[in-house]
């Protein structure tokens, strides 16, 4: 049998302790926070205050700031009015519960008369100055075979919505002489546009059944050109 060299321990003998004692167990420190975050919200908490400030400042100043109020000159006043006067519509200028200026005076013409029944008739309106209620007449032509007449009011309601120039009216008749003369109906007046205050002058009048129609301005019942009297 082999014999090896030296004497070595038996196999399975106890072998020398490795290293010694091994060091006791330390753990590791958790990483540390930035407080870079942190930092940068103060830094924008400080860049807002002082925005505020600023605004609130400004502010101040100009309320404080008394400015006058710079008018052009007289001259250049009237430029930026007489556009308006000198419009090339013949619009009468809109008035809140009354007839406008142009429709003054007393008108009287002949009017035709289309339905329900056809016929000729002359028409009176008198309109006084800054009132909201006028005086209608009917009668008959000169040499009709019959003598007739009714009056009574027309009462301005407003303008036409497609022409503020027009007045739609409300007639209402009082007095009826031999005559069957509606007692309600409804008109649309509007002096013609080169009117120039004459005797020449002209309003037309338009009679309807209704204050629809009459705000359509269609269709209507009868026609007629009024001319000044005074």
């Amino acid at each position: 049998m082999y014999q090896p060299p030296g004497n070595p321990p038996p196999y399975g003998g106890t072998p020398p302790p490795f290293g010694g004692t091994p060091p006791p167990f330390t753990p590791t420190p958790p990483p540390r926070k930035s407080k870079l975050p942190a930092m940068l919200m103060v830094l924008l908490g400080v860049v807002v205050v002082f925005v505020v400030l600023i605004a609130v400042l400004i502010t101040v100043l100009d309320d404080g700031d008394e400015r006058p109020t710079v008018l052009p000159p007289p001259q250049q006043q009237q430029q930026q009015q007489d556009p308006q006067q000198q419009s090339s519509t013949p619009a009468d200028p809109v008035v809140t519960g009354g007839f406008g200026p142009t429709y003054v005076g007393t008108w009287r013409g002949e009017v035709i008369q289309t339905k329900p029944t056809t016929g000729r008739y002359v028409v009176t309106v008198v309109i006084p100055q800054n009132s909201t209620t006028g005086q209608i007449t009917y009668e008959n032509e000169p040499g009709a075979a019959s003598t007739w007449s009714c009056s009574g009011t027309v009462e301005f309601l407003h303008h036409t919505p497609g022409a503020d120039y027009k007045s739609v009216v409300r007639e209402n008749i009082t007095n009826k002489n031999n005559a069957k003369c509606d007692t309600y109906s409804y008109d649309v007046l509007f002096p013609k546009p080169d009117n120039t205050g004459a005797l020449t002058d002209g309003m037309f009048i338009k009679n309807y059944f209704s204050e629809s129609v009459a705000d359509a301005d269609d269709d209507h019942n009868a026609i007629g050109e009024l001319k000044r009297q005074s």
